[in-house]
């Protein structure tokens, strides 16, 4: 009798949740309840082989509504456009850091995983962001269905996106001195800095850069953002570019600006210090020299979009 309670106490329960759940219209395969699908096709093995292979990063692109941004309003990647993006980051990422750095060091400190999204990471007031709620060891790579091998602007943001995560993922392993790279500041971070069109997110020369950041992403974000941003920014600029908006836009001292010429000396000092603590960062932490990355992340990048 004791046995045959025990059976039942343990068939209700179940029963009750399988006809539960089979009530709520909601949990469909489209929405929420997305199958886990194996397939070994030529677009996984390529991704096997490319990056899982030879990097140990494992590539995402089948939906997931467990991991997605920072609302969900963020919509799955077309399928087609999974390898283009890829194959462009394993040129203008991957082949770069391969050539200043071999592939010890991809396998130990390059994320794990690539999630790959086809629209914007929005915020919950509707800002584009580039932080995300996914681990430091997750490489979440949003707007992928805009991205055309030959459109410029948009192989720098995915490159940039990519090269901001990369660097999260670096400072996870070896962390680097929060205290001493904020205290580089002259002008506070604010997430309500506004709206900005989507296209001058990553511009190097904005608004960001005459109070000291390297992007817009920067000044919203918070320390680790910011220097995530700042490696960012460089790498995908030469040092002639970085030169130009340092001295020439941020530090241009407008004359009919009371106290501009202030704020331009402390743009540039912080951003030349912010520069020079990135190179500090890569040589001490882990013995690479960063103007050669920058340099070969460059030859790479303007050869791609000739």
């Amino acid at each position: 009798m004791k046995k045959m309670r025990r059976i039942v106490a343990i068939i209700i329960p179940a029963l009750l949740l399988f006809i539960s759940c089979n009530n709520r219209d909601e949990l469909n395969e489209e929405s929420v309840l997305v199958k886990e699908i194996k397939n070994n096709d030529e677009l996984d093995t390529w991704l096997y082989n490319n990056y899982t292979k030879s990097y140990n990063i494992d590539v995402k692109y089948r939906w997931d509504a467990n991991n997605i941004g920072l609302s969900n309003t963020t919509t799955p990647v077309e399928r087609e456009q999974v390898k283009p993006t890829m194959e462009a980051l394993k040129i203008l990422l991957i082949e770069p850091y391969k050539k200043v750095t071999g592939d010890n060091f991809l396998k130990t400190y390059a994320p794990k995983e690539i999630y790959l999204y086809g629209s914007r990471n929005l915020d919950t007031e509707g800002y584009e962001q580039i932080k995300s709620n996914h681990t430091p060891l997750q490489m979440p790579l949003f707007r992928v269905n805009d991205f055309k091998k030959t459109d410029s602007a948009s192989v720098v943001k995915i490159l940039r996106m990519a090269q901001h995560h990369f660097i999260k993922a670096l400072i996870h392993k070896k962390p680097f001195d929060k205290e001493a790279f904020f205290a580089l500041n002259f002008y506070s971070y604010n997430d309500n800095w506004g709206q900005l069109d989507p296209d001058k997110l990553y511009d190097l020369a904005s608004r960001a850069s005459d109070f000291g950041y390297y992007s817009m992403f920067a000044a919203r974000g918070g320390v680790e953002e910011d220097f995530a941003e700042t490696a960012s920014a460089l790498l995908c600029n030469t040092k002639q570019e970085v030169d130009d908006m340092i001295y020439s836009y941020a530090g241009y001292e407008d004359p009919y600006v009371p106290d501009d010429k202030i704020r331009a000396k402390n743009a540039i000092k912080t951003l030349e210090a912010k520069r020079d603590f990135i190179i500090k960062y890569f040589k001490d932490n882990f013995d690479v020299n960063f103007k050669r990355l920058q340099f070969e992340t460059n030859v790479q990048l303007k050869t791609y979009i000739r």
